[in-house]
């Protein structure tokens, strides 16, 4: 949402400053969030993490805790037999960290929200698999974090995190199949997180990553239809048609 502050010439820095806050609140995305259509089915984008942990209370980056995560948009369709749109994912984790560690769990927001009646028919229930199989609604992030729309780790647990994942210097595969009400055809995701275990820094060996991702970017090898096997017998029917007619002419 773009607003033109000429107008707001005579107004007070703390006036302004309440103009800007309202302009802000009314952009229902935040600069970061990542938007996906039904068209965007075969493009990508990439969230590089940093690594950080709580020491003596006060959040501290850790040196050498990395890692990152390409999403690829595998679906995105409607079954209006169940009312539910379904949007498909594949992400790939690579711990990128100089340090002994481990990624043990992944979680963004999405808006809208999937559906969380965990009591929902099975059709209705978002799910991954892969290096991560249990996917949790609403869970809990430390490190002042709080409450995520989704994450998805090893373990029931609210706190997203678990055994598994992916150690430093290795990558794995995940598929999310996230499960909509109703016909959508946007969606919005941003808050990219990471949760990191198994390393040692200060005391330390449990901490949290963020990250910003990058532009969305097309399906490189798109799809391109395949002739019709009509197509050969109508251009030898139109050859053969034109040779007849030059010998009719001559």
């Amino acid at each position: 949402m773009l607003l033109s502050f000429s107008k707001f010439r005579g107004l007070t820095s703390a006036a302004l400053a309440t103009v800007a806050g309202l302009a802000f609140l009314l952009d229902p995305h935040p600069a970061s969030a990542i938007q996906l259509t039904t068209g965007d089915i075969g493009s990508s984008f990439t969230v590089i993490f940093n690594g950080q942990a709580d020491i003596r209370n006060t959040l501290t980056t850790v040196p050498g805790l990395t890692s990152k995560i390409t999403y690829t948009v595998t679906g995105f369709s409607f079954d209006a037999g169940t009312n539910v749109t379904s949007l498909l994912l594949t992400g790939l984790l690579e711990n990128t960290s100089t340090i002994a560690s481990r990624v043990s769990g992944v979680a963004f927001d999405t808006d809208p929200d999937i559906i969380q009646d965990k009591n929902a028919p099975p059709s209705q229930l978002s799910t991954v698999s892969g290096v991560f199989t249990n996917l949790n609604i609403l869970g809990i992030y430390p490190n002042g974090i709080g409450t995520v729309d989704l994450c998805a780790s090893n373990s029931n647990g609210n706190g997203c995190s678990g055994n598994g994942g992916v150690t430093d210097g290795q990558s794995g595969s995940f598929v999310l199949d996230l499960k909509y009400l109703g016909n959508i055809s946007s969606v919005s995701l941003d808050n990219f997180l990471v949760r990191y275990q198994s390393f040692n820094f200060r005391g330390a060996s449990s901490g949290t990553g963020t990250g910003t991702p990058g532009p969305l970017v097309p399906n490189p090898d798109p799809v391109v239809p395949e002739p019709s096997p009509l197509f050969p017998t109508l251009a030898l029917g139109l050859c053969l048609g034109g040779a007849m007619l030059f010998r009719r002419t001559v």
